[in-house]
């Protein structure tokens, strides 16, 4: 078994072609967003950003490439 981390053009194709039964996929958009939110709390709220920050991931497999959430997280 064979399981890839990101979600490009390549990797997708490997998933349907068999050569990867999965690829774990980040959101880019949680990690922009929170990123800037973050940044914004502390420099101007004065807030404690945990040195953790969870910003969510979608394994995608042969099942749910075609999906709106994969969608959502592929490029």
């Amino acid at each position: 078994m064979a399981v890839g981390f990101d979600g490009n053009e390549a990797e997708q194709a490997f998933i349907t072609d068999g050569t990867l039964q999965a690829i774990c996929v980040q959101s880019s958009y949680n990690l922009g967003y929170l990123g800037v939110k973050d940044a914004y709390d502390v420099a101007f709220n004065n807030k404690t950003i945990p040195a953790t920050v969870d910003t969510g991931y979608l394994i995608v497999t042969k099942d749910n490439l075609s999906s709106d959430a994969a969608k959502g997280v592929l490029y």
